[in-house]
């Protein structure tokens, strides 16, 4: 047989002989009338003796590490090797299914971005973003969010204090102007989702209106 350097192959040429053992329609034979275990006579002996003539184990890392669990599994269950290899052979065929699909998925994503831009961004209507009205709307947000829970006062001023924070840490992380258009005001607030987890801390002594969102460089 070819010498391979992927393991799947290897598994996969091992498996065939197992099932070749049962003559042309090996195969057939084991998924209509599989034998008991030993499934058949000296057929671990067969594939070792393989491995061992062609020696192609030693040229890759992966094949001696292969060969080192199949002598193992021989070493404790003899014949027996021969249903771990279709074992093996079957998942290593499932998971070269599950590569090929998830390489062409990632493929396509993308692609898609890009021939999504280059055909719909020329007929986009950019309309740019006030920022007052978008401060106005943000703080109403967290008014009606913290409505019911305090009394007015109490509303209003964390609603404030809220709204001041997150836009004065936006400016503050991105050392330039507040965003003027919808795809800077994205940036800004997917900055923020993205890094809060992490990079949020509040001021225990001192005024908490200085405190803000900062970025990992600033305190790691």
């Amino acid at each position: 047989m070819e010498e391979s350097l992927h393991a799947d192959e290897v598994v996969h040429a091992m498996a065939s002989l197992v099932r070749s053992s049962f003559g042309p329609l090996g195969a057939e034979t084991l998924l209509f009338c599989p034998p008991e275990p030993p499934i058949l006579t000296s057929s671990g002996y067969t594939i070792l003796h393989y491995a061992d003539m062609t020696k192609s184990h030693i040229a890759h890392p992966m094949k001696s590490f292969l060969m080192q669990k199949v002598r193992a599994v021989y070493r404790d269950m003899g014949d027996g090797v021969s249903q771990y290899l279709l074992l093996l052979d079957l998942i290593l065929q499932r998971i070269e299914i599950s590569r090929v699909w998830s390489t062409a998925f990632a493929t396509a994503k993308s692609s898609i971005g890009p021939l999504f831009h280059a055909t719909f961004d020329t007929s986009t209507i950019r309309t740019a973003v006030i920022f007052d009205a978008f401060h106005e709307a943000a703080r109403a947000i967290v008014t009606t969010a913290l409505t019911g829970l305090f009394n007015p006062s109490v509303v209003a001023f964390l609603a404030d204090l809220t709204v001041d924070w997150m836009f004065k840490s936006v400016a503050a992380s991105f050392h330039h102007l507040l965003p003027t258009t919808p795809a800077d005001l994205h940036v800004y607030l997917d900055h923020i989702q993205r890094h809060a987890n992490d990079t949020l801390f509040q001021l225990s002594m001192g005024p908490l209106d200085a405190s803000r969102i900062t970025r990992r460089h600033e305190y790691l």
